[in-house]
């Protein structure tokens, strides 16, 4: 579970108890751009774990991603959301490895959140 407070207008600190990130907006949103916004919040989620899902699995088969960076993108919004997420190897891994990553990328748990029904509910508490 995530807490978060309003700072000062736009930039909201949050937490889990133990670790704490902040958000903003950009200038031309009204915010101070002291910090990622929302939207870039949630692009580094899946790119966080889509890299820490491939390393588990490559350390668990005897090796590691190296260098590999990934990139998400939210291209549309809408009824239907496009998020584009691009894989960039490093060359010391074999064809196979990344087959086998590009693969194990589709199965971090937040990559099947995102791709799953999500139904949010509300409640205001006194």
């Amino acid at each position: 579970m995530i807490e978060g407070t309003l700072d000062k207008p736009y930039i909201v600190t949050m937490g889990d108890g133990e670790h704490v990130i902040t958000a903003d907006m950009s200038n031309k949103d009204g915010g101070t751009n002291t910090a990622m916004d929302p939207h870039h919040l949630l692009e580094s989620s899946l790119v966080g774990c889509t890299l820490m899902t491939m390393e588990m699995v490559a350390k668990h088969k005897g090796y590691s991603i190296g260098n590999t960076t990934v990139t998400v993108d939210i291209v549309k919004e809408g009824a239907t959301t496009l998020m584009k997420r691009s894989l960039r190897f490093d060359p010391a891994l074999t064809s196979e490895q990344v087959s086998k990553m590009t693969i194990i990328a589709d199965k971090c748990p937040i990559h099947k959140i995102l791709k799953s029904t999500i139904e949010i509910t509300t409640e205001t508490l006194s």
